[in-house]
């Protein structure tokens, strides 16, 4: 089966801070550009865990089954602006994964739409 790549609708600062509010994370690096700008960003970014979360939904985009998921594990490669497009690219799946080889492991990665990786992605589905 072959697995598109699946784009994200541009990260939005109201996204960013629906997300704060959802978490209850205000640290002002997400949510004042003023802040963001003296700690030597150009902008707000985005909470890692909101871009996590935009890299599970990936699974669900391709047809897997979120339930089934038993392990999810990702690694930040770089940071999330407003106004960054997301993009999930499939990389494989490992069959027979898993300490019983009873599992699919799936590997894929978020990246912009300028190129820059912003995080791989990893889980194990039963």
């Amino acid at each position: 089966m072959k697995y598109e790549s699946t784009e994200f609708s541009p990260v939005e600062r109201s996204q960013i801070s629906n997300y704060a509010s959802a978490s209850g994370d205000f640290n002002r690096i997400h949510l004042d550009e003023d802040f963001a700008k003296a700690a030597g960003l150009p902008a707000v970014i985005a909470h890692g865990m909101l871009v996590m979360g935009l890299a599970a939904s990936a699974l669900e985009r391709w047809g897997f089954n979120r339930q089934k998921v038993k392990f999810f594990e990702t690694k930040f490669k770089d940071k999330v602006f407003p106004g960054d497009k997301l993009i999930a690219e499939f990389i494989k799946i490992q069959e027979d994964a898993g300490p019983n080889k009873d599992a699919r492991q799936v590997f894929w990665r978020l990246v912009k739409s300028t190129g820059e990786e912003v995080l791989t992605a990893e889980a194990l589905l039963k």
